[in-house]
């Protein structure tokens, strides 16, 4: 299965996989596309919908992850979101999928270092996204994985997913073309590049090897300077300007391949040129109507139309914060409705009510990796209060305690995600809750998890107590 597979590098890799004797499946939100008509097995879901990807998973033998937000401006838009996606995701494949994993990170966890880098070099990320991706990688350590950095893409992918116009080469192909001028700012920070296809090749070619590991991928280490003069080589007339500069993005380094050539036999087919080549041919047919489109560039495509968010909005049990749905109470001569109009019971499966025998009881804490919650105040007030888990064996004592005081009067539905730990404090003798659940009695019995009641303070203050 390629998760993400609907994308920029994803369209090489279906492309490949189409052609073997693989059986061959995609899940893919389509943040930047509005269909998807590739021939191939496809499953529209995003990668924080749990319920909805975990039986495609079990379905799968190997998985080639290819989901994530990509890009320092990407990344940079809400930091919180890019943790989310290209983090605790990959978190929860590695302790839900047992298969084969083929995980792609970037070589922008190295940041700005001298020298050739290889796989044990010190990292350094400047961004969130490099910050994420490495995050990332040290979940999947004990995995039967292979983990690429990969250097910047460049050049076409498929016939089907779109062209990414902020990529360094493609960039300066389409600056080159429609300006006939480059400014070239410092030029003289290193990137590796290597041809989006060379990179879905290397992908394919182990899918079922036993080779695991942290492998380094480029085709060539190449300043800003010399790669303008690159472009210069397929448009002969276009004028280059050096300015000296800094450029706003200070990454600079130089990455070795000498593990992935001896162990993998990789050996890229595809050169800077052959991609300046086949966008310059796009372009002189017209194939590409508007390049200033936002669809080509995914910090200005997320920034305008938000597709990373609309998961979130639209369902709650990809929501990873616990959220207060708030309510409210419409009065009239006949007496009064209370109602919570966006509480959605689209994924509860079953509901049980609870009653502490005094005031000031501390019924906690319970926690599930899996399922969410929902717990509404009906009768009286109390406190009910969430904690993300962050270790299931040992947790942190020290994480934030979300805390929220809740009563009949004011009605409001408090969402607790899958992996938090929940409890109450009852502040009236007559208060009682219902909790409404995700999971069945059985799967929530394979997914239970108790912790003392005074593991994390809730906490208890005499003068909130009736």
């Amino acid at each position: 299965m390629v998760v993400g597979g609907a994308g920029y590098l994803g369209g090489a890799v279906t492309d490949i996989l189409m052609k073997s004797k693989h059986e061959l499946r995609v899940y893919d939100a389509l943040l930047y596309e509005e269909e998807y008509r590739k021939p191939v097995n496809f499953v529209y879901g995003d990668i924080r919908h749990h319920e909805k990807l975990l039986p495609h998973l079990r379905w799968a033998d190997v998985v080639v992850w290819l989901a994530a937000l990509v890009g320092d401006g990407a990344c940079a838009l809400n930091p919180e979101i890019s943790e989310e996606i290209n983090t605790r995701q990959v978190q929860w494949l590695s302790e839900n999928f047992n298969g084969r994993i083929i995980f792609m990170s970037t070589c922008s966890v190295y940041g700005a270092q001298d020298g050739e880098l290889d796989e044990d070099s010190p990292v350094n990320p400047l961004s969130v996204y490099g910050q994420t991706k490495l995050a990332a990688e040290k979940y999947l350590t004990d995995k039967n994985v292979l983990i690429f950095r990969l250097g910047t893409l460049f050049g076409l992918s498929d016939e089907y997913s779109r062209v990414r116009l902020d990529l360094v080469v493609n960039t300066m192909t389409v600056k080159a073309f429609y300006d006939n001028k480059l400014q070239v700012f410092g030029g003289k920070q290193f990137r590796p590049l290597l041809h989006v296809k060379d990179a879905a090749r290397v992908a394919c070619d182990n899918l079922t090897t036993a080779k695991r590991g942290i492998y380094n991928l480029r085709s060539v280490n190449i300043n800003m300077g010399d790669l303008a003069e690159k472009v210069a080589q397929v448009f002969p007339s276009l004028e280059i300007e050096k300015v000296a500069m800094k450029f706003e993005d200070t990454r600079n380094y130089r990455v070795k391949i000498d593990k992935a050539k001896k162990l993998l036999k990789f050996a890229p087919k595809l050169e800077i040129e052959d991609g300046i080549k086949e966008l310059k041919k796009v372009l002189e047919e017209g194939r590409i109507r508007d390049f200033s489109s936002p669809r080509f560039t995914n910090e200005t495509y997320l920034s305008k139309f938000s597709t990373h968010k609309l998961a979130e909005l639209k369902n709650e049990s990809v929501i990873k914060t616990p959220t207060l749905i708030e309510g409210g109470v419409a009065k009239d001569l006949r007496g009064q409705v209370s109602f919570i109009n966006d509480f959605n019971l689209e994924n509860v499966k079953r509901f049980y009510m609870v009653e502490n025998s005094q005031v000031g009881l501390i019924r906690a804490w319970h926690a599930h990796r899996h399922e969410a919650k929902y717990a509404m105040v009906l009768k009286g007030e109390a406190i009910v209060a969430a904690v993300a888990v962050d270790n299931f064996e040992k947790p942190s004592k020290n994480a934030q305690v979300h805390r929220y005081l809740m009563n009949a009067q004011t009605p409001s539905v408090l969402y607790i995600p899958a992996g938090y730990a929940n409890g109450f404090i009852s502040l009236s003798p007559d208060a009682q809750i219902i909790f409404y659940s995700t999971q069945t009695v059985e799967e929530s019995k394979n997914d239970d998890y108790r912790f003392d009641p005074r593991y994390w303070d809730l906490p208890i203050y005499e003068d909130t107590l009736k």
